[in-house]
């Protein structure tokens, strides 16, 4: 099978349908509690299965003299304040980001460093499925959500398709049924609707679809907006921040994500 959302593998369909999981929507007759019980799972792939922002603070670590932890949280401050609110058409724009990056350090704008940060940040990028440093707990994580016999989808920001490959590569585990990425979707992560067309895509209803991922602008706000329960997977154990929307479930790693989806296959109504 293609790995791609668009495609539909007719025997996975009527695999899926015999056990008695697939999203009939238009059946009338379908019980509230089946239509409400899991059958799809979104699953984030940055700093929830891969450690993406320790991949790139490793490859900026000592650039300008500085550590990548420092430059990381600075490049996020910029992405999220400057980049989201006011020039969202250039999102995946690295070398205005690295530009960005300067004038706020009070640096020169210097083509070499710009093009220098642009070549550590593609690295860390590539090395997501060339040199990927997965969770310990991912593995068991997707080995949990195939035995669920329930829609995965990878749901993440940009190449998606690369990732998903990745994954099937070095973990040898089951390929996603769906594999969603901002570009295929056209729409960027943080908005409700990415999560709203990977329903439809998909042929799944948020009543029964539940989000994981770690990133409170990215899956907890856009995932209930869009009517999902979701699964903040919260490694570091942050606060909540005053004013965001409230996830359904917060857990510390992807053993307890795994077992908070096992409850709520076993009994939809679990809070």
């Amino acid at each position: 099978m293609t790995l791609t959302h668009r495609s539909i593998d007719y025997l996975w369909l009527t695999e899926k349908f015999l056990h008695g999981v697939f999203d009939v929507r238009s059946t009338p007759n379908a019980s509230m509690k089946a239509r409400a019980s899991l059958r799809t799972v979104f699953v984030d792939f940055d700093n929830t299965l891969h450690r993406s922002d320790e991949k790139l603070a490793s490859c900026l670590d000592g650039w300008m003299g500085k550590s990548g932890g420092c430059l990381l949280e600075v490049f996020r401050k910029i992405h999220l304040e400057q980049i989201h609110a006011n020039f969202p058409e250039r999102h995946l724009d690295i070398r205005f980001h690295s530009s960005l990056l300067l004038s706020y350090l009070r640096l020169p704008h210097n083509p070499t460093l710009v093009q220098d940060f642009v070549n550590r940040y593609l690295k860390a990028a590539s090395d997501a499925w060339l040199d990927p440093w997965y969770y310990s707990d991912a593995p068991s994580f997707l080995d949990e959500l195939a035995k669920m016999r329930v829609k995965v989808c990878l749901t993440t920001g940009e190449d998606a398709e690369k990732k998903a490959e990745g994954i099937y590569k070095f973990l040898r585990s089951h390929r996603f049924d769906y594999v969603f990425g901002e570009d295929a979707l056209g729409v960027l992560k943080t908005e409700p609707e990415y999560f709203t067309r990977a329903l439809k895509e998909s042929w799944s209803e948020a009543r029964s679809t539940v989000a994981v991922g770690d990133s409170l602008t990215a899956d907890v706000v856009p995932g209930k907006l869009a009517g999902l329960r979701v699964v903040w997977v919260n490694r570091d154990g942050k606060r909540l921040p005053a004013g965001y929307e409230k996830p359904d479930f917060q857990v510390s790693d992807l053993r307890e994500a795994s077992e908070i989806l096992w409850r709520i296959r076993e009994n939809p109504r679990c809070r």
